[in-house]
């Protein structure tokens, strides 16, 4: 099966892969520094990632890996994968831009056969806001789903919609609430779009604007059902995050993240029951320019043998 690309992490390319109603646009929580926090200042060196290699078993070997090619203006436009690194790409993903930069087509040739698979269209408004999404799956010229957008007089996210077949009836709906600051203190999720909210989350910040606390209210019915509370240090990184999910007052699930000098994540443990046993983690590795050249991850709940290792390649620009 292929995988995500490690892209859509790595520098934030903006797709969604399937068709369905999920929390929409997302939780207002901080972003987390995990790569390459230099890459992009004006007054330094620019660096694009070129290679990303995939060490799956972490037995020295590497299993797959992914290439990526840029324009002139050091957008993405062709990314290949090479699934059993025997030197042969088996998929490719191929990117196309407006002259503001925006993503405006993603078309993906499953088998690197010469034959699109499956598009998809963004559109944006005058702002750069994208406010349609439409798939093919099939790229037989029919849109098969679509996701709508629209935003505020300040470019904020207010509603999001999933027509899941492409038939003009929105099947879910969501809707996300501002204060003067920006700051997101409210999403309602309206699975069926019957004009109902049937979850509601609420988001509250500290005076730096930081998210400290999410409550949801699961089924709309004015109670407290599940709680995240977030720490940070003194730089304002976040450095635990606490997930209450019967609001007992008790975490359930732990995440730690510790930073290195320059602010980059170097660390991510969870504490899946808080028992004070470590079940997953992840080591960010960076080299003397601030670049993440390695990922070492640990996901089969033995908490001390890296299971996966992804290794990255730049290109100075």
């Amino acid at each position: 099966m292929k995988k995500v690309s490690l892209l859509f992490v790595f520098v934030a390319v903006f797709f969604i892969f399937v068709a369905g109603c999920g929390d929409g646009g997302g939780s207002s929580l901080p972003a987390i520094s995990s790569g390459c926090s230099s890459c992009d200042n004006s007054d330094e060196a620019k660096w694009k990632v070129i290679r990303v290699e995939y060490d799956n078993n972490n037995d020295t070997v590497i299993d797959e890996v992914e290439y990526f090619f840029y324009d002139s203006d050091n957008n993405v436009i062709r990314e290949e994968h090479d699934d059993g690194n025997d030197g042969k790409v088996d998929w490719i993903n191929y990117y196309s831009y407006d002259p503001d930069g925006n993503l405006i087509k993603r078309e993906s040739d499953d088998g690197n056969d010469g034959i699109i698979n499956w598009v998809v269209v963004y559109t944006y408004d005058v702002n750069g806001n994208k406010t349609l999404e439409e798939y093919d799956t099939d790229n037989d010229g029919k849109i098969d789903y679509l996701y709508s957008y629209a935003y505020d007089a300040n470019d904020n996210l207010i509603s999001e919609k999933h027509d899941r077949e492409a038939d003009g009836m929105f099947d879910c709906a969501f809707t996300y609430v501002y204060d003067a600051d920006g700051n997101r203190i409210k999403a309602e999720y309206d699975w069926d779009n019957d004009g109902n909210a049937d979850r509601v989350h609420y988001y509250f910040y500290d005076v730096d604007g930081k998210l400290t606390k999410e409550e949801h209210d699961h089924h709309n019915k004015g109670i407290i059902n599940s709680v995240k509370n977030y720490f940070y240090d003194s730089q304002g990184n976040i450095i635990r995050e606490e997930h209450d999910h019967n609001n007992d007052g008790k975490a359930d699930w732990i995440n730690f993240y510790e930073y290195d000098s320059s602010g980059n994540m170097v660390l991510r443990q969870t504490d899946r029951n808080n028992d004070g046993v470590i079940d997953w983690f992840s080591v960010y590795i960076y080299d003397t320019d601030g670049k993440l050249v390695k990922e070492e991850y640990n996901r089969d709940s033995d908490g001390v043998k890296v299971a996966t290792t992804y290794y990255y390649f730049y290109e100075e620009y």
